[in-house]
Formats: structure tokens, C-alpha cells, sequence
């Protein structure tokens, strides 16, 4: 039960207490209802997926209606199902194209088929994507090296070597509706998908 803490942040015990008091210097009763505070821009959930399932609903029954809230990837199943759709409804997150069936190479295309050829019942998960893009990025590394601003489209993001030389992964941006993730359509950069960091 998170209702506490998710009160005391949207400051409804605050709208409670002035309510409190209003009846108090006029002596009437008033209809109340309570407000959450209007300065908040969205929530940040930083939930792995059972707490997050409990943690959404909550924020939308405490007056979080409308209010964006942002979770890791962590935060949502590696498969689709009904029910964490229904609990996660609205809520943001950041997901790899793999997990999103958005290849975005013929090579990770082929892999795909590939692996459903052979196992219909199992997803390729993260890890398949994680050395699909290992190998990709063998062969783009001394490109990347050489220009940090350059990056390629894998199965596990976006990817590019920094000024350092570390490699960073830019994901899609998704919402949770009814029937699954689906991708935020952000307006693309320099004819660049929409990506994140």
C-alpha cells in the first residue's frame, strides 16, 4: 500500500488540513474534495514490474489522473499481458526495438526469423538482441570511435561510442494502452527515429 506516500507527495494531506481549518473559522460544513498540487510536471516510478502493477493504479486513484508518470523498462513484463496492461495503463516507458518487434536491420530481421523457425513457442529475448549488436558493433567501431555524433540503429537501441569510448544505448519511447506498448511518435531529429537516452 503506497497510498501514503503518494498522498503526502501530491500534498493532498496539505488540501485536507485547509479544509480542516476553513470549517473550522466559518463553522459550516463544506463539500470537499481534495487536490492534488499543481506543480508537479509527471511522477518518476522507480519500480521493478510486481511494485510498479501495485504503484500506477494507486497513483491514478490518489487524483494522479492525467499526470504522466515515467518508469524504466523494468517496470513492464518482457511479454505483453492483459492484466499488467490494465494496471500500467498510461504509464511511460523506454523500450528496445527488439522487445518491440522494430528491427530496424535486415540482419536482426533475419535472426528473428530465424529463431522463430526454430523455437515457435519462445521470444528471442535481450540477450539475443544484446549479441546481435555485439557483433554489429565490431565491425562500426573504429567509425564510432573516431565520431562520437555517429550512431547506428540496432536491436537494442540506438548505439554510439562516447568521447571516452563507452558505448551508449538510446531506446524508444513507448506508453502503455489496453492493448500493449506502443510507440510515443516524437517529431525525428536530422531524419533520425525518435530515440531517448
Amino acid at each position: 500500500d503506497m497510498s501514503l506516500p503518494i498522498r503526502t507527495l501530491f500534498q493532498l494531506d496539505a488540501s485536507e488540513e485547509r479544509h480542516a481549518r476553513i470549517q473550522s473559522v466559518t463553522g459550516t460544513r463544506l463539500q470537499f474534495e481534495d487536490r492534488r498540487r499543481q506543480d508537479m510536471d509527471g511522477v518518476f516510478m522507480a519500480a521493478f514490474e510486481p511494485a510498479a502493477r501495485l504503484i500506477a493504479p494507486q497513483i491514478r486513484f490518489q487524483r494522479g489522473i492525467g499526470l504522466p508518470v515515467v518508469a524504466t523498462s523494468q517496470a513492464y513484463p518482457q511479454t505483453d499481458s492483459d492484466q499488467a496492461n490494465k494496471d500500467m495503463q498510461a504509464v511511460m516507458i523506454t523500450r528496445m526495438p527488439w522487445l518491440l518487434d522494430q528491427d530496424t536491420t535486415p540482419f536482426a530481421e533475419r535472426v528473428r526469423s530465424g529463431l522463430s523457425g526454430a523455437d515457435e513457442d519462445q521470444r528471442a529475448g535481450q540477450l539475443v538482441a544484446l549479441g546481435l549488436d555485439s557483433y554489429q558493433l565490431l565491425g562500426r567501431l573504429s567509425i564510432l570511435n573516431r565520431e562520437p555524433t555517429v550512431q547506428f540503429e540496432g536491436a537494442t537501441g540506438a548505439l554510439r561510442v562516447d568521447d571516452e569510448g563507452r558505448v551508449r544505448r538510446h531506446l524508444l519511447p513507448t506508453r502503455v494502452d489496453d492493448s500493449g506498448l506502443r510507440l510515443i511518435r516524437l517529431p525525428a531529429l536530422d531524419g533520425q527515429p525518435p530515440y531517448l537516452p
